[in-house]
């Protein structure tokens, strides 16, 4: 598995299974001028808002997850789980593919999440895990208290946290006691290379 960042909440994701074709999907797409653009052309799903989805789907031939539900397709399932405290998307979406499991979450909650909502999150391999908090229409970094916390709570194999600007991830880091990371322009990734340790990666656009 192929995870690449493209800014704000805006991710990619490329699989492939033995003998098949690479598969993809596009978190929240950014601006069609942006680097994410190649990928939404070729992708086969793509998680936007409700309020974008309309015009997404006058652009790309993707299919479009725009709120809670389950699908199975082009080699993924996925979950995107009902949770109000998420801002304006309410879901948090859950991919396997590759026998692993990933989530990914379109802003910090704006409360702690409930232990019913843990459990529905289930066990979680990877998690991107954002820095910034929906409030209004600004997004304005959390505490890094917080996003430690829910790290740990979630039990993510792997994190990658992401945030608008570069000092919120630094702050996040020295909470969670993590020093030297390289920031890396792509992360891949295999069930075999999964370590009990929660491993912290940083991305860069």
């Amino acid at each position: 598995m192929n995870i690449t960042w493209y800014g704000n909440s805006c991710f990619g994701i490329e699989t492939r299974e033995r003998g098949e074709e690479a598969k993809s999907m596009v978190f929240f797409p950014n601006d069609k001028t942006s680097r994410s653009h190649a990928m939404e052309e070729r992708a086969a799903i793509i998680v936007t808002s409700a309020k974008s989805s309309a015009k997404a789907k006058d652009d790309v031939s993707a299919f479009l997850i725009d709120g809670p539900g389950e699908y199975e397709l082009a080699g993924f399932i996925i979950y995107a789980i009902p949770i109000a405290s998420l801002g304006k998307f309410s879901a948090a979406v859950k991919v396997f593919a590759e026998n692993m499991r990933l989530l990914w979450l379109p802003t910090l909650p704006s409360k702690v999440f409930s232990e019913k909502e843990i459990d529905q999150l289930g066990e979680i391999d990877i998690l991107l895990l954002p820095l910034n908090q929906e409030k209004g229409e600004k997004y304005l970094p959390a505490p890094a208290e917080e996003t430690v916390k829910l790290m740990n709570e979630i039990e993510p194999r792997i994190t990658i946290p992401f945030a608008r600007e570069e000092k919120t991830v630094k702050s996040f880091l020295d909470e969670a006691g993590v020093k030297n990371v390289q920031p890396l322009e792509k992360f891949s990734v295999k069930q075999k290379d999964l370590s009990e340790e929660t491993q912290i990666v940083q991305l860069k656009v």
